[in-house]
C-alpha cells in the first residue's frame, strides 16, 4: 500500500523548487486523470527526479511546450492538458541508462548510443493503475518520440502518419527544449540558430506540424524561457 497522500509526495518532490509544483499543478488541470493516475505520475517523476532532476525538468519542460503547441493546434483545453502530462513522463525510460553514461561530455561509442537509445523501449513503466486512455498515449511518447517523420528515426522505423500524433508533438518539443539547454558536452543554442538547426533536421517532424511551430516559435520559446529555470 502506498503511505504517501499525493499532495504529500508533491511536497517531497517539489519543495526545493516550487516551480516545479506549479508546472505539474498546470500540466494536471483539466486532464481527467482520477486520483491514483495521478499519484502513479507523480511516483514516477519522483523516482525520475533522484535519478537526474535535469531529465526531471525537461520532462516538465517539453510538457509545459506540448501544452502550449496542443492549444495553438486548435486541441481542446481538455486534450492539450493530457497532450502535455503524456509528454511529461517521455524520457522516464532513461532510468534504466546508467546516469555516468547520459551526462558523458564526449560523443557516444556505438555500443554506448545502442545502450542509451534502449530508453525509448521501457513501456512497462506505465502500470495498470492507468486506465487505457491514458496507458496507451503515455507508452506512445515515450516509445516513439525519437522516430522521424521520414522513416530514419528509431526503435521501429515508422514514417508518417504511422507514428502517433502525441509523438510527433512530442519529437519537435524535445528536441526544441535539448538543443536550448546547455549540456555537459556543449553550450545550449541560442534561438535563430535553434530554429536553423531545426529547420536543417526537418526530416525529423511531421512537415505541417514544423511549420506552426516555426511561425509560433515565438510562445514556445516565451513557455520555455519561463518553466523551471
Amino acid at each position: 500500500m502506498i503511505a504517501l497522500h499525493t499532495s504529500e509526495l508533491a511536497d517531497r518532490i517539489f519543495i526545493a523548487d516550487g516551480s516545479c509544483a506549479e508546472a505539474l499543478a498546470y500540466l494536471a488541470d483539466g486532464a481527467g486523470l482520477h486520483s491514483n493516475e495521478r499519484l502513479m505520475m507523480l511516483i514516477m517523476l519522483d523516482a525520475l527526479n533522484i535519478f537526474s532532476g535535469a531529465t526531471m525538468r525537461h520532462s516538465l519542460r517539453v510538457g509545459l511546450q506540448v501544452r502550449t503547441f496542443c492549444t495553438i493546434l486548435g486541441h481542446t483545453a481538455r486534450d492539450a492538458a493530457r497532450f502535455g502530462l503524456y509528454a511529461c513522463l517521455h524520457d522516464a525510460g532513461k532510468m534504466s541508462v546508467p546516469i555516468t553514461m547520459l551526462e558523458k561530455p564526449g560523443k557516444f561509442t556505438a555500443e554506448e548510443r545502442d545502450l542509451v537509445e534502449t530508453h525509448v523501449k521501457q513501456e512497462f513503466l506505465f502500470p495498470e493503475q492507468f486506465s487505457r486512455c491514458h496507458r496507451d498515449p503515455f507508452r506512445h511518447a515515450l516509445r516513439f518520440h525519437h522516430e522521424n517523420f521520414d522513416g530514419t528515426g528509431y526503435p521501429d522505423r515508422l514514417a508518417g502518419n504511422q507514428i502517433p500524433e502525441i509523438a510527433q508533438i512530442t519529437r519537435l518539443c524535445d528536441f526544441f527544449d535539448a538543443v536550448r539547454q546547455d549540456r555537459p558536452y556543449r553550450k545550449g543554442l541560442s534561438l535563430p540558430k535553434t530554429i536553423a538547426l531545426m529547420q536543417q533536421s526537418q526530416g525529423a517532424f511531421n512537415p505541417k506540424l514544423f511549420k506552426v511551430f516555426r511561425n509560433e516559435i515565438g510562445s514556445i520559446d516565451r513557455c520555455h524561457l519561463r518553466a523551471l529555470h
